[in-house]
């Protein structure tokens, strides 16, 4: 079902200009994911590394729950131009 929310989200016309990803929010593993939802390019690695670690922290059924930004500081200062600007680029 997730993956069928991902392409309500990520359609497979999702315009690429930077060989990055598509990566939606709410998340299509969420009750609010899917058609709806905002979707942007990303880098590859944080899509991947992000998507691991953000399942693992919420209800498995999708139910209501609560997104805190714990290190507002660590966020991207804009959208993703071709260049992954991470300041650490591993997995945690």
């Amino acid at each position: 079902m997730h993956e069928q929310l991902r392409h309500l989200a990520c359609k497979s016309g999702f315009r690429r200009v930077y060989r990055g990803q598509c990566d939606e929010y709410p998340m299509a593993s969420t009750e609010q994911g899917g058609a709806g939802a905002r979707t942007e390019e990303v880098p590859g690695r944080e899509n991947t590394c992000q998507g691991g670690m953000n399942r693992s922290q919420y209800p498995p059924d999708g139910r209501r729950f609560l997104v805190v930004i714990s290190n507002p500081k660590l966020i991207a200062p804009g959208p993703f131009t071709g260049t992954d600007i991470a300041r650490d680029k591993g997995c945690r």
